[in-house]
C-alpha cells in the first residue's frame, strides 16, 4: 500500500487473549488496534466503493470482486513463498470468520453455496 506517499507492508493477525496471560493483555490489545478488522469486519476499504455491493451474501459484485481479491492475495503470498510448504511461516489462512453470526440476516442470499 502506498500511505502517505510511503509504500507501506501491512501484517494482519488475530488475538486470542484466553490464550495469553492476563499481564500481556494491555500490550497485546494496543498492538491489535494499530490493524485487525475494526474497520470493514476485516473486508478491503475500497470494497464498500462497489456499486450495488451486499457483503457476506451471494450478491454477484461481491462475489466477483471477493473471488479476485483472494486469488491475488493468495498468489502473493505463493510467489513470496510465505505458505508453510514452501518454508514460510503461514501455516493457515481464513477468508472469512464471522460468517456464521450474520448468516440468517442475509436470508435466502446468505445461503452458503459451495463452487
Amino acid at each position: 500500500m502506498i500511505i502517505n506517499g510511503n509504500r507501506e507492508l501491512l501484517f494482519s493477525g488475530s488475538v486470542h487473549y484466553p490464550r495469553s496471560p492476563p499481564e500481556m493483555w494491555h500490550d497485546i490489545i494496543r498492538k491489535a488496534m494499530k490493524e485487525a478488522e475494526w474497520n470493514q469486519g476485516g473486508f478491503p476499504y475500497w470494497l464498500r466503493e462497489v456499486p450495488n455491493i451486499t457483503f457476506r451474501s451471494y450478491n454477484e459484485p461481491f462475489m466477483h470482486h471477493m473471488q479476485k481479491y483472494a486469488e491475488m492475495v493468495i498468489s502473493l503470498m505463493k510467489k513470496e513463498k510465505l505458505f508453510a510448504p514452501q518454508g514460510g511461516p503461514i501455516i493457515m489462512a481464513q477468508i472469512e470468520n464471522e460468517y456464521n453470526n450474520v448468516q440468517l440476516a442475509y436470508r435466502d442470499d446468505g445461503k452458503y453455496i459451495a463452487g
